[in-house]
């Protein structure tokens, strides 16, 4: 099965290497600002996507999680965005501030001013145009604590914005900031949701402008929403990287990977995104789409799977002593783990960092690596005052048997995940319990955030994940439960790394930084990667401009206005 399994699906190195299968395009479009060359549509109907998760927003920072980039995508647009290797590319911009341009300056003070030039002819979705004034509000409505965004970075750094001309942005920074010209803003529509912030807080929080009434920038309008069904979109032909090649698109929310496969043998879906479908599965639809002529099966480089500790009060075992937090990643066989579940199609992970970043080789030198040795698991443990009782389990001298909180969301994939992970840590003794989690907890902030011991996730593989280990993005109830450092990990060692390493130009001494951060991360392990994920994506035959993006972000959709068919 493993071998059929790598046959049908292919390499993950294929697209690690930007290589991508017949019938892409290139994505030169938002990597230079440029409209991307493709052959005109021959043939204009629907395309039916699927995504496991109806989003409790469309966009935006400042309610319930969107719960997926690509209704972002689809919906809306940032300034900047990234291309799949983690460059900015301009969207909303027309190029990216350079040093060299002059359009980023250094001053003799230690701040920094970037100007931002909008395209020409940018519109929302209500036809009025995207102006200065919309992207200085929304810079504003992200800085103001009685409103929950879910993070403030890099917008707090920004002193003042000023518009210095009818497109153009002069931001003035606190300080360097090193991804300064890359600014991810997706920018709200003044007119619309400013007299809502006048009437109160709540006002803009529970305004329908989220869902159905959104007016966004982005290749497609909602025209419907049933919920607990689907999103129609319309195509916006006003786009500002060109009107979209079909006119409507459709993503149906369906949360069993199963039913996707039935739904697409059905000739109803032609395209799955995020994770609906994972490589077993992927293995199976592809085999009988290939037959019947009806598509294929696609896969993408995706984000890192791991696990975060729990520091906050009261401490179970792991967070008390870094020698069972040691223990705990000896005694997971991270190979096994991947053949077992994903036909060893994912590679194990020890750092939090994509193998195409550019600093990867020097940090991959200086880890400290956690090789699977279960007696050297025990070995730590005891060290720490664990040991096996007469039923194998592990107690300390006080009789505490050593039990750990293990939660994870209710996917099929990631429940089978935990499940083998416990297995692992029963061997050494420990008691696992398991405890998985649906949609709407998955949109619970708080929740997530007072998890047990342990908990199962998908941050990404870029530079901005090191910020998840910030003491200062603690998500608390002061935040409203917002911030990406859910397990409360405190570490001043690693504050200061991260402070400097995001004001510092020299390219030489931020890479040293990064060994520094990732020696402390591997040496302390307030958290630990299992492994690199791929993504798995059914794509029908004739749906041409299938092309993916950065590792971890959402695919298929951030050049959605490219999308068409051929047949």
């Amino acid at each position: 099965m493993e071998e059929r399994a790598r046959r049908a699906v292919g390499s993950v190195a294929t697209f690690a290497l930007g290589v991508v299968l017949a019938g892409c395009v290139s994505t030169a479009g938002l990597d230079q600002g440029q409209q991307a060359r493709v052959e005109t549509a021959t043939v204009d109907r629907p395309i039916r996507m699927a995504l496991t998760n109806e989003p409790g927003a469309i966009a935006g920072q400042f309610v319930r999680l969107a719960g997926a980039g690509e209704y972002g995508d689809l919906f809306a647009a940032r300034l900047v965005r990234e291309d799949y290797l983690g460059e900015p590319a301009p969207q909303l911009v027309s190029e990216i501030p350079s040093l060299e341009g002059g359009t980023w300056r250094i001053l003799d003070d230690g701040r920094m001013e970037t100007t931002y030039r909008l395209r020409p002819g940018a519109v929302w979705h209500d036809g009025q145009p995207l102006t200065p004034a919309d992207v200085i509000f929304t810079w504003q409505t992200i800085l103001r604590p009685d409103l929950p965004a879910t993070t403030r970075d890099p917008e707090q750094n920004i002193e003042s914005i000023e518009a210095s001309g009818p497109n153009t942005l002069l931001v003035r920074w606190k300080r360097v900031y090193i991804v300064a010209n890359a600014w991810p803003l997706q920018p709200l529509p003044r007119h619309i949701l400013e007299p809502l912030l006048e009437r109160d807080a709540q006002a803009f929080l529970n305004s329908d402008y989220w869902r159905t009434a959104w007016v966004g920038l982005g290749p497609f309008q909602v025209a419907d929403w049933v919920p607990g069904s689907f999103i129609k979109g319309r195509a916006f032909p006003q786009y500002v990287l060109g009107a979209p090649k079909v006119s409507e698109v459709v993503v149906y929310f369906i949360a069993d990977a199963n039913q996707a496969i039935a739904r697409a043998l059905a000739g109803d879906i032609d395209l799955t995104l995020g994770s609906l479908i994972k490589v077993e599965e992927g293995v199976s639809l592809k085999e009988q789409l290939e037959a019947r002529g009806e598509g294929t099966v696609l896969t993408a480089p995706a984000a890192i799977r791991s696990g975060e500790f729990q520091f906050r009060q009261p401490q179970q075992p792991p967070a008390r002593d870094v020698r069972v937090r040691r223990g705990l990643v000896h005694a997971v066989d991270r190979q096994q783990l991947s053949d077992t579940l994903y036909f060893g199609l994912n590679k194990p992970a020890d750092i939090f960092l994509s193998p195409l970043d550019g600093a990867f080789p020097s940090i991959d030198r200086a880890i400290t690596r956690y090789p699977h040795d279960p007696n050297q698991a025990l070995r730590l443990f005891a060290d720490a005052g664990w040991t096996r009782g007469a039923d194998g389990t592990l107690q300390n001298a006080s009789g505490e048997r050593f039990r750990l909180g293990v939660r994870s969301s209710d996917d099929s994939a990631n429940v089978k995940e935990a499940q083998v992970l416990a297995q692992f840590w029963k061997t050494v003794g420990v008691e696992p319990e398991l405890e998985f989690y649906g949609p709407v907890q998955q949109n619970d902030r708080e929740y997530r955030a007072l998890y047990p011991g342990f908990a199962l996730g998908s941050p990404g593989t870029d530079i901005l994940q090191t910020q998840n280990y910030l003491s200062t993005n603690i998500a608390t109830e002061a935040t409203r439960w917002s911030g990406s450092n859910r397990g409360a990990y405190v570490n001043p060692d690693i504050d200061g790394l991260i402070n400097e390493y995001f004001v510092t130009i020299d390219a030489v001494r931020r890479v040293n930084l990064l060994v520094d951060y990732f020696r402390i991360v591997t040496s302390d392990v307030p958290g630990f990667p299992l492994y690199y994920r791929v993504d798995v994506y059914g794509v029908r035959t004739g749906l041409k401009g299938v092309a993916p993006t950065k590792p971890g972000e959402a695919w298929t959709t951030a050049n959605a206005h490219l999308l068409y068919w051929d047949r």
